[in-house]
């Protein structure tokens, strides 16, 4: 529960200083002072005898010099200062300093009006003029000095406190934002630097996220009644779809418009926009500020008295009073930002070499490089996280698509985690997204790729038919369907100097539809290197030969053994019996080649492996 404050707002006088210090032989009374200042007349350059009886019995006047005499018989004074203070502004007519010593001065001397004494007795020193010797020294270094009033004297910060006086300077503390606001213009100066305004997550309440903006900095007198977010288009967000912040340490506590606001000037606060509000910037913040809400101004009226003599002290005298609060004083202010609040973000995944080649399935992480937070997406929201550990594995789609929505605005890494396909390249480290970009695409370089065929025995249907070198190819004339998968085949990938890159056998491995079997395959191709890769086929060249080339046709040859066959014709020439378990091969210029020997098997068949050609 707030505390019942009496809002009050200070004025006071003290003017203009002369530089030397000359009585008149007539003398002006206090009451013809008070009475001046109704006409205009502020009285300065007048003289006027005070004697300590006045002192004691008036609750108007106040010695700001201890320790220096004032006889019964009096001293001659001569009004010298006259300075008004309204709040925390103090004005001779010429010169305006603001100082929060100007409030506490002003509110001390209205707060019990006690004047020197009222110990009629003893004559010990009000609280009030106690409070008065304490506060001096402060308000001289800041705004008499400035002014040529001399009131900073040694002893005046001697003086004991009592109690009550120490209290009624904490009391003025506590109560110098409801001083001496009313007639004074409310004033607004937007501080904030929008170079480090940052859009992060913000609080979850369960259902919806927010997004974190700020912070915002406004200087400005007076209180923040009300505070509006607009959109884009500079129209106002709906109210349930966002509201205020401040921190107090780690710890946030939100406003809007039906609780209020405790923004001090010059304290940072915060706007939440709920994701799903359609926001797309933060156009400005408007606000509303209000002051003076008293139902008396409080015044005092000072004049700065110098006696005529070092040894004398010098004096204050006031005259105060109260009148009607001309009102609450209202000004609506305007920040401009065009802050960007979230983002619509999309990940293409494409082929290196070719980007309409879309690659499905590949994962990545998301990091906000400015948080150093981790995107995760729970129950269809995104919020954020910590650790990458924590954070959603996004895939790409069929498309090669991660479509991400409402994501804090700021730079975003996508960190690759997972590759479906072993012939691309993982990326390394991640990938910056600029807080501009909504559309992103990543190329991955093709690192292998796949070679693979069949083998088939070419068969004529029947006697009529003639062999036409195409896997089961009919035509008008004749049947193609005795053609049928060769298994057991070696076949092998070579590079140019004739290694090995890798070796397989002919077998059904699901590759084609048109054959059952025969087919081969190698996966670890570079495919930087096909220039200078070529296969290779192991079979029997007695008995087989390779068809025709056709590289037009799918179902066509595309493997010769056009020189290895005029290798293998010129090296078995002939092959002669020898009426033994041996026969003799000799090549085409009858040279003796091979001597085989063989043993009877079930098939009676040797054979020669030479690789020699």
């Amino acid at each position: 529960m707030k505390n019942k404050l009496i809002r009050i707002i200070l004025m006071a006088f003290v003017i203009v200083s002369f530089g030397t210090i000359a009585f008149a032989g007539d003398y002006i009374t206090i009451d013809k002072i008070f009475s001046n200042a109704e006409n205009g007349d502020n009285s300065v350059g007048d003289t006027l005898k005070i004697t300590f009886n006045d002192l004691v019995d008036r609750s108007d006047l106040y010695c700001i010099q201890r320790n220096s005499t004032l006889t019964s018989k009096g001293n001659n004074y001569l009004v010298v200062n006259y300075l008004q203070i309204v709040g925390d502004y103090s004005d001779d007519g010429t010169t305006k300093i603001h100082s929060p010593t100007n409030c506490r001065l002003a509110y001390i001397l209205n707060r019990f009006k006690q004047g020197y004494t009222n110990d009629p007795v003893n004559h010990s020193f009000s609280d009030t003029q106690r409070a008065l010797y304490r506060t001096l020294d402060t308000w001289w270094y800041y705004v008499g000095q400035h002014y040529g009033i001399n009131c900073n004297y040694e002893d005046n910060d001697k003086t004991e406190q009592s109690i009550y006086s120490e209290a009624l300077m904490n009391e003025k503390k506590k109560k110098k934002k409801n001083v001496g606001e009313a007639n004074t213009p409310i004033q607004v100066k937007d501080n904030t630097n929008k170079n480090e305004i940052k859009t992060t997550q913000g609080y979850t309440d369960g259902i919806n996220s927010y997004v974190r903006v700020g912070p915002f900095n406004w200087e400005f007198n007076g209180i923040i009644d009300k505070l509006y977010a607009c959109d884009e288009n500079e129209a106002e967000i709906s109210t349930e779809k966002y509201c205020f912040s401040k921190f107090n340490g780690t710890e946030e506590t939100f406003y809007n418009n039906s609780t209020g606001y405790d923004f001090k000037s010059g304290e940072p606060f915060y706007v939440n926009i709920r994701k799903d509000a359609g926001v797309a910037k933060l156009r400005n913040i408007k606000g509303t500020l209000k002051k003076g809400s008293a139902t008396d101004i409080i015044y005092a009226k000072i004049w700065y008295l110098q006696a005529n003599g070092d040894a004398e002290q010098n004096l204050i005298l006031v005259n105060t009073g109260s009148y009607n609060n001309p009102g609450v004083i209202e000004s609506e202010f305007t920040g401009n930002y065009d802050i960007p609040i979230t983002k619509n973000l999309t990940i293409v995944k494409v082929d290196s070499k070719d980007n309409n080649i879309r690659l499905a399935n590949f994962g990545f992480k998301i990091q906000h490089k400015e948080t150093n937070k981790y995107v995760r997406k729970l129950n269809g929201q995104i919020t954020y996280v910590d650790k990458i550990k924590d954070a959603t594995t996004f895939m790409t789609n069929s498309n090669g698509e991660i479509n991400l929505n409402n994501l804090v605005m700021g730079t975003y890494l996508a960190y690759e985690t997972s590759v479906p396909n072993y012939q691309y390249k993982k990326i390394d480290g991640s990938v910056e997204i600029a807080p501009t970009i909504t559309r992103k695409v990543v190329p991955n370089e093709q690192e292998y790729v796949k070679i693979s065929g069949y083998v088939w025995k070419d068969i004529q249907s029947s006697k009529a038919t003639v062999r036409n070198d195409l896997y089961k190819t009919s035509s008008s004339t004749y049947t193609d369907d005795k053609d049928t998968a060769f298994n057991g085949i070696i076949v092998r990938l070579k590079d140019n100097s004739g290694k090995v890159v890798e070796q397989t056998t002919t077998s059904e491995k699901g590759l084609y539809s048109e054959i059952q079997g025969g087919e081969y395959q190698f996966t670890k191709a570079e495919i930087d290197q096909l220039a200078n890769y070529y296969i290779e086929f192991e079979y029997d060249g007695l008995i087989y030969q390779s068809v025709v080339v056709n590289l037009n046709n799918n179902n066509g040859s595309k493997a010769t053994d056009r020189i290895e066959r005029a290798i293998l014709d010129a090296n078995f020439a002939s092959v002669n019996a020898t009426g033994e378990n041996r026969v003799d091969v000799k090549d085409s210029s009858s040279n003796a080649k091979y001597s085989v020997t063989y043993n009877e098997t079930s098939e009676h068949a040797t054979s020669i492996k030479d690789s020699s050609a």
